[in-house]
């Protein structure tokens, strides 16, 4: 890392400690000035974007970590959920599906299964029931749900919102099951 990046990231990182968004993200900005390609910088100027509460900003960099990470699990989901957070959902659904493709430790299988969960729900607003259903059993075929009951329960209840009663019979029996 640069000298003058180094100074301005260290700056910017004890301003981040103490909460200080806006004189970390000025840090930051200076830093990545010196430095284009620290995914250190980078991500912590989509951090402090976010906790701004400028997404735009914050998707704006996790795109360009993207770019430089571009199998990396964490990266992916932070993405994805930044898009979901302002209405992308086109984007969203990219990113989580990207996610669910990346290699994952034992420790993401907690977000990974909050990948497929939003996903099912995405595809599900969509109107795309079975790419949302396939989510869902693919959170039971890997065993990351403990509880299954409340998602089974969750998708009969989408097929009754969606008028497609047909299907929800064969949804209510796999609840009781769980």
């Amino acid at each position: 890392m640069h000298e003058r990046a180094y100074s301005y990231f260290c700056a910017g990182y004890f301003s981040m400690l103490e909460r200080d968004w806006e004189n970390a993200v000025n840090n930051f900005e200076n830093a990545i000035q010196w430095d284009h390609s620290s995914e250190k910088i980078i991500q912590h100027l989509a951090t402090c974007y976010f906790q701004l509460g400028k997404n735009e900003k914050a998707i704006y960099y996790m795109e360009k970590l993207a770019e430089i990470k571009p199998d990396e699990f964490s990266v992916r989901y932070t993405l994805a959920t930044l898009y979901e957070s302002v209405g992308k959902s086109k984007e969203a659904i990219r990113e989580y599906e990207y996610a669910r493709r990346c290699k994952t430790t034992k420790l993401d299988d907690i977000f990974l299964a909050d990948v497929l969960y939003r996903l099912a729900n995405l595809y599900i607003n969509e109107g795309r029931m079975d790419t949302g259903i396939a989510c869902y059993q693919s959170m039971f075929d890997m065993k990351l749900v403990t509880d299954p009951v409340k998602i089974y329960y969750e998708i009969g209840q989408k097929y009754f919102e969606k008028n497609d009663i047909k299907k929800s019979p064969g949804i209510f029996p796999e609840s009781k099951k769980g």
